[in-house]
């Protein structure tokens, strides 16, 4: 296999501690990869042992046409790779066992010249000396970034510029954590992203002042997507909730939007989120768009609407208002993320975003 490595163009690896991974990573240390353009390193969560060193740098001879990797935390944090063109990124955590990384290392991956698409899944960074920052970082060519990182998502906006970010999908933290400053959303600061036109949010509480701090630094998307796992009957506290109750108001959130996604898994959620308030929400933004808008929710919420409503329900449906997404257990066809390589190993790095 090693005699190879110069044809190699995908490495996938997964380790165990059953397999001397050891010997095998001693061997490819100062070898060159020339055509080598995937690499993708899996510790098991399960058997991984945190006392033994299962990884250490490889390729120090160089990888010249490497565009993407994607390792766990503990690869990672020993990974010595020459990534000078790499264009996607996916950490992940799947040990049991954290490594915290400093906050200067998540700048440092945004400094990056060619960095496209990067996935964090999982908790890497420790929080930031001090919450704001003099001078941005600006990650010139990302595009596409997804996070379950909790300090990245509570202070990641004090600290970045994305000219050219497109897709933002943060999971799993309550928006009243998020530090946004306010200069940040003032008209005398550029924003911060500027091209960003999908904005995914999952299982993040939100009360209304917050999300309007979070409309405000990301107005200019066209594509919502809101996925929601609340028990409480009696909570409202989705960012759709918030939405609903603004109807009234003046100003709406996100005054460009033209697709709203909201998938919520729990039954007694239905009867909050009613087809009559859905129109007026679907109407308000026609109104101040002055373009289409489609509402996409899933089919048993569409069932209940049907029963419930068949008034508001059918003025939906006969405005093409109203879509539907695919079945609720294949949630990779509605949380957006374009890189598709390799999809079989990789299928792992989806269920953090779906779930």
């Amino acid at each position: 296999m090693i005699l190879h490595v110069s044809r190699w163009r995908q490495l996938s690896v997964s380790i165990t501690n059953d397999w001397p991974s050891n010997y095998f990573f001693k061997r490819l240390q100062s070898l060159s990869a020339p055509n080598l353009e995937i690499l993708e390193i899996y510790t098991s969560q399960y058997t991984f042992n945190p006392t033994r060193v299962t990884y250490r740098e490889c390729f120090l001879g160089g990888t010249p046409k490497l565009t993407s990797l994607r390792m766990d935390s503990r690869c990672f944090k020993s990974c010595k790779l020459p990534c000078t063109n790499l264009t996607t990124l996916q950490l992940e955590r799947l040990s049991p066992y954290r490594v915290t990384h400093p906050w200067t290392d998540f700048l440092d991956l945004l400094r990056s010249s060619s960095l496209v698409h990067l996935s964090l899944s999982g908790d890497f960074f420790a929080k930031p000396r001090r919450y704001i920052s003099p001078t941005k970082v600006t990650a010139t060519h990302l595009r596409n970034f997804r996070c379950t990182d909790k300090n990245v998502i509570c202070f990641m906006w004090a600290f970045i510029r994305a000219p050219r970010l497109q897709l933002l999908v943060l999971k799993g933290t309550p928006l009243d954590l998020w530090a946004i400053p306010y200069n940040t959303i003032s008209g005398d600061n550029p924003p911060l992203f500027p091209s960003l036109t999908t904005l995914a949010v999952i299982n993040c509480q939100s009360i209304p002042i917050c999300t309007v701090r979070l409309a405000e630094v990301t107005k200019n998307i066209t594509r919502l997507v809101v996925s929601h796992a609340s028990q409480d009957p009696l909570e409202k506290n989705s960012i759709v909730d918030n939405m609903i109750e603004s109807i009234a108001n003046p100003q709406i959130f996100w005054p460009h939007l033209k697709d709203l996604t909201f998938l919520h898994y729990s039954e007694s959620y239905f009867g909050r989120l009613d087809a009559s308030s859905a129109l007026k929400l679907v109407i308000r933004h026609i109104q101040v768009s002055k373009a289409h808008f489609t509402l996409r929710i899933l089919g048993r919420h569409d069932d209940w609407w049907r029963v419930a409503d068949p008034a508001s329900w059918m003025r939906l449906r006969r405005g093409n208002f109203l879509q539907l997404p695919v079945t609720p257990g294949n949630g990779s066809d509605h949380i957006p993320w374009p890189p598709r390589e390799s999809i079989d190993f990789r299928s792992i790095s989806e269920l953090p975003f779906i779930t």
